[in-house]
């Protein structure tokens, strides 16, 4: 018996029932992903790690001065 592990997404509540029975069967196992309930990550979650630090401060200084430039008086 080969053990495989897959990623489902279900289009209605009839399918997860189905699902759901299946487990109860002993057929399946349903792992629930703990860090989010929905089985999607956060955008935040996502993108973490995706520019160094020194860039990250490098366009907070670029937002901070652009913002300046809206509150000059003309």
């Amino acid at each position: 018996m080969t053990t495989r592990t897959l990623t489902i997404e279900t289009e209605n509540s009839h399918a997860l029932r189905v699902l759901e029975e299946l487990a109860e069967l002993k057929l399946i196992r349903i792992r629930k992903d703990s860090s989010d309930k929905t089985g999607k990550k956060k955008l935040s979650e996502l993108l973490l790690g995706s520019i160094s630090k020194e860039e990250g401060e490098r366009m907070q200084e670029d937002v901070r001065k652009m913002r300046d430039e809206w509150e000059r008086d003309f």
